[in-house]
């Protein structure tokens, strides 16, 4: 196979192409993350912002204080509440300075800041020496009354007068009112200023005594009186002057030191703001040059994206149209192998019919055969002839099982039904088979009682096909089935053999198609279509099921199939109670019905006619369908068999031609649909109007159950198989080998004595359970040669049942089956008496 190289490969070009980009895209990112980190670090941290902040709260709280300080130069204020809150002020105004002085590494700042504390601390003594003085004030020796009154020019007059005149004994009873307090400013500018009386008498009563002889000295008191009050006032107002201008001197240090502190603030902003804009300045010239090599960077990966999308984009462009072409060729292609596999799937068909049809008309003449009496040397070879139908049978109908499960058309049918019997009827019906080289066990631990639901036609038949495998490998040794059924309700159902084995690397195809282990060069390929266990696999898998295996080279295999199951609340008596009235129903005697048999082929037609003409039915055959049509008009039938692929009108389009006719009868009919075709299902049968359906070649038995079952036939017996074998059931496919068959057949009759002694000595000691288990031994063999008596006293042993007529007269039986055997052998091989 020729190499795919690299340019022709699109998968590889798009994924470097994607690779590329996605580079760019991260060395585009890197970089750009490079220039933001960059720029990142110049923004951390911000020192200028938190001075501002630092200095802003300082100019607040200074504010705060000059508050505070207001009031405490005010006459009425809490000393003490004032002056803790002041001081607590001053406490976050140099918190605010001295970490300012901590954050900033500027040594000018720093000599402002110094000079801003040492203008605090020379504010603070200040402040002090004011509220001094002021507490001076307050502490002058004199009362308020002396040192607010100032006696007029016309007070002195009236003084004098009075004493003049008389002496007077005054009891003065007087009201004062007194002026609102004013502040330090107004107070401090009424000393500089004309004096105004702050007290004024509003009322005055005098209650006087004369006297005259006190008249010439009032002069004298007067003056003395004045005087001594005029001292007294020139006193206080002289000391009062003095601490008002240390006062005023104070406040106007006060006003520079604020004025200088203003001054030293505003500095300090100014610088701190001009600081900030600068670096901000910085910040934004640094952030146009980040954003500018960031958009050159983009720019060049981009141009470097665009150029590499572009040449990716061609070469892509170019796989792509070869691509296309190749598509084109290939869906060709696929279409021819399309029409191919349709073509061989009708071939596969029309052979499939082609060999059916003829292969119906053989068994059919073969079933005529069989029932006239021939010589034995005619006899086997029609047996022979029978056993090359089912040959060729076996082989049309596991291409056709194929050839529906490959294409999906294959369904389940879905039934009540006993694992137990199914599995106990699969393993009874290969004991034939097992020659004497073989050990053939069962272990079959499955309740026995319980009724489960699936397709059990299904599972026997991936079971067969397990153990014609198992015998078709093991030319010597053993084989065991093994069933039971897991607590989740599984079906687990082991076939063991001691045959060839199968080598590791043929574990791998032994479920494929047309595929046989072994070897042609040392022969030990076995023959056979490399079909059956393709066909187990897919059976398995459409019941929703798993299949295992476990193999040795030369040592033997083991094939594991588990199958879910549905628990059924139903019992086994009930089961088979409903199955036995099914048949009654179906198969009650003589047949007595009139019967239309539509076919293009005349030997099948006369072969059934035959055989059914021999059970009583009155049969129309009829080779054409629109014949079969306008005889329809005229007359009716019972029931109506018709082939599907016919000439003229095929079989869909007569029973849909019989349904539309005007009448009741021809509505109801049964309609039975016989047909090789192996690609339509019993659904489209019946949605297109038939009753039923069967498979040619069509069994006499099956189609005369199925004429039954749709008519309700009266006095007509329907045999099995089995019913008509007998003996020759036992040694049906080994009669070629004489010595073998004389064996199956002596086994037998002595297997029947020991199991009679076991039953004679079990009844005479009342072992009860002895006779359970030989009647449970015994039952097998007996089923298989149609001993019908036989089985009905084992079925009941076997059940638990306890019957010493019964065990006798089975005892009987089989010393008379024992007889049957010997004279059997006698007649069938007269050169050697038994």
């Amino acid at each position: 196979m020729k190499k795919i190289g690299f340019l022709q490969n699109v998968k590889i070009i798009v994924l470097v192409g994607y690779i590329l980009l996605f580079l760019l895209a991260v060395f585009g990112g890197y970089q750009i993350y490079q220039e933001l980190l960059k720029f990142s670090n110049q923004n951390q941290p911000f020192a200028e912002r938190k001075q501002l902040n630092l200095i802003s709260n300082a100019l607040v709280s200074m504010y705060e204080a000059e508050s505070v300080r207001k009031i405490m130069l005010s006459e009425n204020f809490d000393t003490h509440y004032l002056d803790s809150s002041y001081t607590s002020v001053n406490q976050k105004v140099h918190f605010y300075l001295d970490s300012l002085y901590r954050l900033s590494n500027d040594k000018s700042l720093h000599n402002s800041l110094d000079t801003v504390n040492n203008l605090l601390e020379e504010k603070e003594n200040n402040l002090k020496n004011m509220i001094e003085l002021l507490e001076a004030i307050k502490k002058l020796p004199y009362s308020k009354q002396i040192l607010t009154t100032v006696l007029s020019k016309n007070d002195v007059n009236s003084l004098y007068n009075i004493f003049e005149t008389n002496f007077s004994k005054q009891k003065t009873d007087s009201s004062f009112f007194v002026k609102k307090k004013k502040g330090f400013l107004s107070r401090l500018k009424d000393v500089f200023g004309p004096g105004e009386d702050s007290t004024k008498i509003v009322s005055k009563q005098t209650e006087e005594l004369k006297d005259t002889t006190f008249k010439k000295p009032a002069q004298l008191l007067t003056d003395t009186i004045v005087q001594f009050i005029n001292t007294i006032n020139n006193k206080s107002n002289r000391k009062k002057a003095v601490y008002l201008n240390q006062l005023a001197t104070r406040q106007n240090a006060m006003l520079y030191y604020d004025e200088s502190l203003t001054n030293q603030i505003h500095q300090i902003l100014y610088g701190l703001e001009n600081k900030e804009r600068k670096y901000v300045n910085n910040l934004l010239i640094d952030r146009d040059k980040a954003v500018n090599k960031s958009s050159r960077i983009m720019s060049l990966i981009a141009w470097a994206s665009l150029f590499t999308v572009i040449i990716f984009l061609a070469l892509t462009l170019g796989l792509i149209n070869k691509s296309q072409i190749y598509r084109n060729k290939l869906e060709q292609s696929k279409k021819h192998a399309e029409d191919l596999m349709k073509s061989r799937e009708r071939l596969l068909l029309m052979i499939s019919h082609d060999i059916k049809s003829p292969l119906s008309s053989i068994i059919g003449h073969m079933e005529l055969l069989s029932r006239e009496k021939m010589p034995p040397a005619e006899k086997e070879h029609l047996i022979n002839m029978k056993s090359s139908s089912e040959h060729i049978l076996e082989l049309v109908n596991k291409l056709m099982d194929y050839h529906k499960l490959e294409q999906g058309k294959s369904e389940i049918t879905k039934m009540p039904f006993s694992p137990y019997q199914l599995m106990q009827d699969v393993y009874q019906s290969f004991i034939p088979v097992i020659n004497n080289r073989l050990i053939y066990t069962s272990q079959n631990t499955i309740n026995k009682q319980k009724v489960f639901e699936s397709d059990p036609f299904t599972i026997k038949q991936v079971v067969n096909n397990l153990i014609s495998n198992a015998i078709k490998f093991t030319k010597s040794g053993s084989i065991n089935i093994s069933s039971l059924i897991t607590e989740n309700n599984i079906l687990q159902v082991s076939v063991k053999d001691s045959g060839v084995g199968i080598k590791p690397e043929d574990k791998k195809k032994i479920f494929d198609e047309f595929e046989r282990v072994g070897s042609t060069e040392d022969k030990t390929r076995i023959e056979g279509y490399g079909l059956g266990l393709a066909i187990t696999y897919k059976l398995v898998k459409l019941l929703g099921g798993d299949i295992n295996v476990e193999s040795e080279y030369e040592k033997g295999s083991e094939f594991i199939v588990s199958i879910p199951l549905k628990p059924l609340l139903m019992s086994v008596e009930e089961l088979s109670k409903g199955k036995k009235e099914e048949h009654e129903k179906s198969s009650s005697g003589k047949m007595d019905a009139k019967i239309l048999f539509i076919d293009d082929d005349l030997v099948m037609l006369n072969v059934f006619e035959k055989l059914l003409q021999r059970e009583g039915a009155e049969v129309t055959i009829c080779d054409d369908s629109k014949e079969a049509l306008a005889l329809l008009k005229d007359k009716k039938f019972d029931i109506i068999l018709t082939d599907i692929q016919m000439p003229q009108i095929n079989g869909f389009e007569l029973v849909g031609k019989i349904r539309e006719m005007n009448s009741e009868y021809h509505k109801n009919v049964p309609v039975i649909a016989l047909s090789a075709r192996s690609d339509v299902s019993e659904e489209k049968f019946k949605n297109a109007g038939f009753t039923g359906f069967l498979a040619k070649p069509v069994p006499f038995n099956v189609l005369l159950d199925k004429i039954c079952e749709s008519i309700s036939c009266k006095n007509v017996e329907i045999k099995s198989d089995e019913a008509h074998k007998g003996i020759n059931s036992l040694i049906e496919f080994v009669e070629d080998d004489e010595e073998t068959a004389k064996d199956i057949l002596n086994v037998f009759i002595s297997e029947n004595k020991i199991k009679i002694k076991e039953l004679s000595d079990s009844l005479k000691a009342n072992n009860w359970q002895q006779i359970k288990a030989t009647a449970h031994k015994l039952l097998p063999l007996m089923r298989i040669i149609g001993a019908d008596e036989m089985v009905k006293i084992l079925v009941a042993l076997e059940n638990g049942e306890i019957s010493s007529e019964k065990v006798t007269s089975l005892i009987k039986m089989v010393k008379d089956k024992n007889k049957e055997v010997i004279d059997f052998m006698n007649k069938k091989y007269p050169e050697k008496k038994v």
